[in-house]
């Protein structure tokens, strides 16, 4: 019996790890009272982008290197004054290269 797992059950346990850093997310920017509201807001449209990538599987490399992007310039403005928003925001890129967005 061959007990390795497939790229494609790595893959949706990625998806479904994005899914929960997404959640995880949202629940950090509501609890975030002191945040910009400018940013959070932001944060919020680009969960609201990767949802659709992820749930429709396609994404063009331009539109892949915005949401990376502006989740990299987020990670480093809540990075001093929110770490837990921005670590979550660390995770969300790290499972997004890893599922190929």
């Amino acid at each position: 019996m061959n007990c390795r797992q497939s790229d494609s059950d790595y893959h949706a346990m990625d998806k479904n790890k994005l899914q929960q850093l997404i959640t995880d997310l949202r629940h950090e920017l509501q609890a975030a009272d002191s945040a910009d509201e400018a940013s959070k807001e932001l944060l919020r449209r680009t969960a609201a982008e990767i949802d659709e990538a992820v749930g429709t599987g396609q994404v063009s490399d331009d539109r892949h290197r915005s949401i990376r992007e502006q989740l990299e310039k987020s990670a480093i403005n809540f990075e001093a004054d929110h770490p837990r928003i921005a670590a979550v925001v660390e995770s969300i890129i790290d499972t997004l290269g890893k599922i190929g967005i």
